[in-house]
């Protein structure tokens, strides 16, 4: 987050500045992006609770941010896809207390736990970023 603040108050005070039309281009980019997506995944974080879905939406906004900049968002999905270790099958059932989970997508977390486990845990969640768009 410090690095999205000072680069918003770069560009606040770009004038004071000598920046190449690259650098002015790169500093607008991640202004966009950290307005467009960045702070309201900021501030959602601290819930345990809303991580799941709210980790979910983040994955589509940054997957639907293609339409304005498909190169930002092609590195930011790849990086947000690696970051997904923490994700285990007990902490996906935090997704139960969410009040933001619809009770539809509820009854098939449960449906889903009727069946038989997987031979094998699952060491590290793995998501392709075209099933973001489809889920």
């Amino acid at each position: 987050m410090a690095k999205a603040i000072y680069s918003l108050k770069i560009w606040m005070f770009r004038q004071q500045f000598k920046l190449t039309k690259k650098e002015q281009q790169g500093i607008a980019d991640v202004c966009l992006f950290t307005v467009h997506l960045y702070v309201k995944a900021w501030f959602q974080a601290p819930s345990a609770i809303a991580a799941p879905h709210n980790d979910l939406l983040l994955l589509k906004d940054i997957d639907s941010y293609n339409d304005i900049n498909p190169t930002i968002s092609g590195i930011a999905m790849k990086k947000f896809l690696g970051h997904l270790w923490y994700l285990s099958e007990a902490l996906v059932a935090l997704a139960f207390f969410d009040d933001e989970v619809p009770n539809d997508v509820k009854w098939k977390m449960v449906l889903s736990l009727q069946k038989p486990a997987a031979e094998h845990a699952v060491k590290r969640a793995k998501l392709d970023p075209p099933a973001v768009s489809q889920s």
